[in-house]
């Protein structure tokens, strides 16, 4: 994925919007993490609009201690952080979705979207912190890809225009659909296709 720059900077290059998470931090080693945030602040730098999602897997960081360093290095080069407060807590310690924006936006990230469960999430975008109810799901069949999901379609209505707020509420409907089923790859209703 990041082990050789000339290729993941030909893959970047005429990308408007990329998404990363935790989970591939968590996976490739520390070369290839500076090497993908390098490329990603040139991305991000030519107009690009990068996303994060911390998607925190404990057995991915096993025997290491630099994930909040490593969090803290990728959201400076992320535009947008949508991270969850249950993963924040277990990384940084005890913490309030205010805190977690807090601490983003220190980085750099003009919208920091605070997913918590089935409370809803929570969007800090510089005008405040605007409170996106979660939706209820018709039926929880399978919570496979609900914050893919979320993610995805909060940045596909960001790049359609929308405003986070907006985006964040249509997210939380599509996920709500996605774990009304079993699977990652689900059919969406007309009204959830962006």
């Amino acid at each position: 994925l990041a082990d050789d720059p000339a290729h993941l900077a030909q893959h970047l290059a005429k990308a408007d919007v990329i998404h990363f998470s935790g989970i591939t931090l968590g996976i490739i080693t520390s070369a290839a993490t500076a090497t993908l945030l390098e490329a990603l602040r040139s991305a991000r730098a030519r107009g690009a609009r990068v996303s994060f999602d911390t998607n925190y897997r404990p057995r991915l960081w096993q025997g290491r201690s630099d994930t909040a360093d490593i969090y803290l290095r990728a959201a400076a080069v992320a535009d947008i952080v949508l991270p969850g407060l249950d993963d924040e807590v277990a990384v940084f310690g005890p913490c309030s979705a205010a805190d977690v924006a807090a601490r983003y936006r220190a980085k750099g990230a003009a919208v920091v979207v605070v997913k918590d469960g089935a409370k809803g999430a929570t969007v800090f975008d510089g005008s405040g912190a605007h409170h996106v109810p979660a939706v209820a799901p018709r039926v929880l069949a399978d919570t496979t890809a609900a914050g893919d999901s979320f993610a995805a379609a909060f940045l596909t209505l960001i790049a359609g225009g929308e405003t986070p707020r907006e985006a964040a509420s249509f997210a939380a409907r599509v996920a709500a659909e996605v774990v009304a089923q079993k699977g990652a790859l689900v059919p969406l209703p007309a009204e959830l296709k962006a």
